[in-house]
């Protein structure tokens, strides 16, 4: 009960503002993941508000408070994040992927899996949910949600609560 009134109130709000095509904001989501894949920066870039903010959610430490998260916050940083992803994990590919945008068109979960390559050449999957809040047409906010143990793993990353930040 508590989760559909959450949901009514959700749509009744959305509903004040005009609401986003949900067939535009899924095409822009694929063109996103698209880029990411290809590495064109250029395109992921043009996608962002300059006051874009990326939050990565999971902490190697296990940690779930707000302040264990990494924040990139600008397009300069949030650029930063993504190129520097680039140089550890060259290859990228996003398979088994699941786009569902909200009732009011600008919020857009994804769900799919890493197939990657590392840039030693070992392979590297993990699992991935994605926030993504258009604005005007431009991503104004993104959360990356995934396996911080996978990760951790790959990148020889220690585990546990003496590993805060990473």
């Amino acid at each position: 009960m508590r989760m559909f009134l959450s949901t009514l109130v959700f749509v009744s709000a959305s509903a004040t503002a005009a609401l986003a095509d949900p067939a535009r904001t899924t095409a822009q989501v694929q063109t996103l993941f698209t880029a990411l894949e290809q590495g064109d920066m250029g395109v992921v870039s043009s996608m962002m508000a300059d006051d874009v903010v990326k939050t990565v959610a999971y902490a190697a430490s296990g940690d779930t408070t707000p302040e264990s998260q990494r924040i990139f916050d600008g397009k300069a940083a949030v650029m930063g994040y993504f190129e520097g992803a680039r140089q550890l994990i060259p290859q990228v590919a996003f398979v088994d992927t699941d786009i569902t945008v909200s009732a009011g068109g600008e919020t857009v979960f994804v769900q799919n899996r890493g197939d990657m390559v590392l840039a030693d050449g070992r392979a590297y999957s993990n699992l991935y949910v994605w926030r993504v809040d258009f604005e005007g047409g431009q991503i104004v906010e993104m959360t990356e949600y995934f396996n911080p143990v996978t990760a951790a793993l790959a990148f020889g990353r220690p585990l546990g609560p003496d590993n805060a930040g990473e």
